[in-house]
């Protein structure tokens, strides 16, 4: 209780993990880590266990990865829906040299070169933004360097290629790809200041993919909802009065929030799913046209996704 409710607690966290990271550079932290020039990585989350890359894939979890994904795109192409898996890269993936010397990988193969492998010989339908993001990053700043998600720039490029695949697979022309969006400006995210107690403290400029002629309405959580809770952000559903686009599924974490405004243009109805799970049982009941499941490379170094065909008996 008294640890708790120490008096001017959030105060003495704000000047300890300032000092750490203004003056002396390293927070001592399991959830944050210090790098060059003031940026910062994430820890939690798998964060530190991506980075390390120390234990390679078992053999019975990349087994459990093979079986779960090639299972579900199986499962979809019985019933004519494309499945398509999207990894999008971790922030030290696309930017190492900012890391601090400490921070080194384990091995030359991370657990993302693995799943890669695993994907190609599974023949797994997926996109891998890596290589294109490290070619873009020549030509703007795709995360932000107290942000652990990219900005609007990746996002832009995160959403054209997998709109460019997904219109392979559903069979519609190129032009369905292209976006009619924009970088607005706007602070960053900056989540990891968040978890230090630091958001007034440490902030950046940043930019975000909005789209020109928003159409799409967000009819769950209502748009009444000003600021979607954590529990409600779990399923949102967008709509577009638009018969003719497409339906789709998408199972997602955190970074599909950077171009979930611009593709929920794209689809007369999405269903956006904050899971990793594999619940083929919705697919009954929403009738998409394509399954599209994103996962942030971090999360490769967790348990492989469960998959559900069918819903459990009350």
């Amino acid at each position: 209780y008294f640890a708790a409710n120490l008096g001017c607690k959030r105060l003495l966290v704000e000047l300890h993990n300032l000092v750490g990271y203004r003056v002396i550079g390293d927070l001592q932290s399991d959830s944050v880590l210090v790098g060059k020039s003031g940026w910062l990585y994430l820890k939690q989350n798998f964060g530190w266990e991506s980075l390390r890359s120390e234990s390679p894939l078992s053999r019975r979890n990349a087994a459990a990865w093979r079986r779960s994904l090639k299972g579900a795109e199986r499962w979809l192409a019985e019933r004519e829906i494309p499945f398509l898996f999207v990894i999008v890269p971790s922030k030290e993936t696309i930017y190492p040299e900012f890391l601090p010397a400490g921070a080194a990988r384990a091995r030359s193969i991370s657990r993302l070169d693995e799943i890669l492998a695993l994907l190609r010989s599974a023949n797994v339908s997926h996109l891998e933004l890596r290589a294109p993001l490290l070619e873009a990053r020549k030509h703007a700043q795709l995360y932000d360097s107290v942000d652990s998600h990219w900005n609007g720039h990746g996002a832009r490029i995160g959403a054209e290629l997998l709109l460019g695949r997904a219109a392979e697979l559903i069979e519609r022309p190129a032009s369905y790809a292209e976006l009619d969006s924009r970088l607005s400006p706007r602070p960053s995210w900056a989540d990891m200041p968040l978890i230090l107690s630091l958001e007034e403290r440490v902030t950046v400029p940043s930019v975000e993919l909005v789209p020109n002629q928003p159409r799409a309405r967000r009819v769950v959580p209502p748009e009444s909802v000003r600021e979607p809770t954590r529990k409600q952000q779990t399923r949102m559903v967008f709509e577009v009065p638009d018969p003719s686009l497409p339906k789709a599924l998408i199972l997602r974490d955190s970074f599909a929030e950077g171009f979930m405004p611009t593709l929920s243009e794209k689809f007369q109805r999405s269903v956006w799913l904050w899971t990793h799970e594999l619940d083929l049982s919705l697919v009954e009941q929403e009738r998409p046209d394509i399954v599209i499941f994103e996962m942030t490379e971090r999360f490769l170094s967790d348990a492989p996704p469960k998959l559900i065909t069918r819903q459990a008996r009350r």
